[in-house]
């Protein structure tokens, strides 16, 4: 039987000040540490209202007292944590007195791709996956025999010019790469890092870019991620923040270490066209990099590893103009070092030294992206936010760039289906937290503690609830023109929010949702859609009735109730048992 809930607007008589009243349902108003509905509370000359409903079943909501405002409800659906589909409809949305029921269409094309850079590789997980497993039963007493045809790379030994044989994960290949840059262990350089090119693409002496990588396109990436003057890179950055990304550990049996020699102190970055698909036409897209924990295994029959740290670029799209810092792909090359390098880390500090199962991938991502977030500035790259990195404000309207053009609320924040509105979710999600529960050391600790799902997060941030979270997120969204609301349900923090991580400052820009619109490329051009018209976030109206099905599992769903509304008005609403309704007064 599907589940629906109803809502229609009546008008009635007008009164002096605001009050909220509930009648039918299962107790009143319910502060979730948000504003308590006050209408004294003025954030910047801007008054805001919250109210936090625990009522479910069917009601009557009344707001006395509305003097030109603006209604908005926010639906959360937090209910069914590990969901793998979306539940039936029970969404209803009308200003009729009778209510439209339509259960059946779907207006957002889930499952949409028009983004051209990709980060990581969904179709490793379940390898990973199951080596994982096998490695917290330590099936593995001895050292396996090895299997790839060619032997991994004796690493402490190589010297730039030599060649070697590295997997293409994703297209599950062998690529001959050429040893282009070794900077060795010193001063400011923890680790040896080798930057291995792809032979087809490797052209030492020429001019670089338009197909071929040169040595100053390799010096380049190898000054971004370990220089040698300095800790200003990004190995320091994000080290800083979320720890070692190998050492020691206590499965010498399964994982390269220095105790069986299958480990010396290096990472190696692999510059290959990953699925040897090269450049991108128009509307299509591409893996821009990826980590894969398999080759931190030592090779065996079950897992081809290179028995080496390392993470692949994607050489096609780093050579694909005419070489220049300032070229998008060149950008993205290495923005996606930072974001692919929080993933290596990650394994090593929450999978290897807390000896727990996978990390849920919206949360993983979710670090991977706030870990671009962070180092925007410094890297010199506009980042997931999308705004320029040297501007601190939430920049202008009509914004198509970064994730959040691609956030559209009512789609799990927790089932994770690979596509860009999953990772828009999980970086709308992490801005929230990073600019309200402690930035770069809360981060920090997500990736270092003992859990995988949502108590990674929620150890972190005492008296919060999964449940409140999203409550409030979806508040910080509603309200984010408004710069510096109350803690807890910040996004538009007006400038530069400053956050310190290991005494290293990270700067975090302001968002404010509705100055993003998406836009979408594919072979017919470019052109912009969105389900109200307008810019972000995805906020339903009543005079834009269209078929819409349930928010997903831990989602929310806005709607437009009233706009310039005055005196009493009251709607009657049916909500099913884990659904919470919030009433934002504007």
């Amino acid at each position: 039987m599907k589940k629906s809930f109803a809502l229609y607007l009546t008008a009635l008589i007008i009164i002096t000040s605001f009050s909220a009243c509930t009648g039918g349902g299962a107790g009143g108003g319910e502060d979730l540490n948000i504003p308590a509905p006050d209408p004294n509370i003025t954030i910047d000359g801007g008054p805001y209202t919250v109210e936090t409903l625990s009522n479910t079943g069917s009601f009557m909501y009344e707001l006395d007292g509305l003097s030109n405002n603006d209604v908005f409800f926010i639906f959360t659906n937090y209910s069914n944590y590990k969901a793998d589909s979306r539940p039936e409809a029970w969404v209803v949305l009308s200003e009729q007195e009778t209510p439209l029921l339509i259960t059946e269409n779907s207006y957002i094309p889930r499952g949409s791709n028009f983004e051209l850079a990709i980060r990581g590789a969904d179709s490793l997980k379940q390898e990973e996956i199951e080596a994982l497993a096998s490695l917290q039963v330590a099936k593995k007493t001895e050292l396996s025999t090895i299997y790839r045809n060619s032997l991994p790379i004796s690493h402490s030994s190589a010297t730039e010019g030599d060649t070697g044989t590295f997997r293409d994960d994703i297209a599950e290949v062998d690529v001959s790469c050429t040893l282009a840059k070794v900077v060795p262990v010193g001063a400011y350089s923890p680790k040896r890092l080798e930057i291995w090119v792809e032979n087809s693409y490797w052209d030492e002496t020429g001019s670089g870019g338009n197909g071929t990588i040169n040595q100053t396109m390799v010096d380049y990436l190898a000054d971004y991620f370990m220089n040698t003057t300095d800790e200003n890179d990004i190995y320091h950055w994000i080290t800083n923040v979320f720890g070692s990304e190998w050492g020691t550990h206590p499965f010498n049996g399964n994982l390269i270490s220095t105790l069986n020699g299958k480990y010396d102190n290096s990472i190696s970055i692999i510059l290959h066209d990953i699925e040897s698909d090269g450049v991108p036409g128009v509307g299509e897209s591409r893996t821009v990099g990826y980590f894969t924990s398999l080759h931190n295994y030592i090779n065996t029959p079950d897992y081809e590893s290179d028995e080496c740290i390392r993470f692949s670029l994607d050489a096609a799209l780093y050579s694909s103009e005419t070489w220049s810092t300032d070229n998008y792909w060149v950008k993205q090359t290495i923005s996606t070092l930072a974001h692919e390098f929080q993933h290596m880390i990650h394994f090593y500090q929450k999978q290897v030294l807390n000896n727990v199962g996978f990390t849920d991938t919206w949360i993983n991502e979710m670090c991977s992206l706030v870990a671009e977030d962070l180092v925007s500035n410094k890297i010199e790259v506009d980042g997931p936010r999308g705004v320029d990195y040297t501007i601190g404000s939430a920049g202008l309207s009509g914004n198509s760039s970064g994730r959040l053009p691609y956030y559209v609320p009512e789609f799990s924040l927790t089932t994770w289906l690979g596509d860009l509105y999953s990772y828009a979710a999980s970086y709308s999600f992490g801005a929230y937290l990073s600019r309200n529960f402690g930035g770069a050391s809360l981060f920090g600790e997500i990736v270092k503690n003992e859990y995988v799902d949502a108590e990674a997060i929620l150890s972190e941030i005492p008296g919060e609830t999964l449940e409140s979270l999203l409550v409030k997120w979806g508040v910080a969204n509603i309200i984010s023109e408004i710069e510096n609301p109350n803690t807890g349900i910040t996004l538009n923090t007006g400038g530069f929010l400053n956050t310190t991580g290991n005494g290293t400052t990270y700067q975090l820009g302001a968002i404010n949702m509705f100055n993003y619109i998406e836009k979408v490329t594919d072979s017919y051009g470019d052109y912009y859609w969105h389900t109200n018209g307008v810019n972000a976030p995805f906020i339903y109206t009543p005079f834009f009735l269209i078929g819409l099905d349930a928010p997903e599992n831990n989602s929310n769903l806005y709607y437009e109730a009233g706009i310039n509304l005055s005196g009493q008005h009251s709607w009657d609403i049916s909500l099913p048992e884990g659904v919470r309704l919030t009433t934002i007064i504007k």
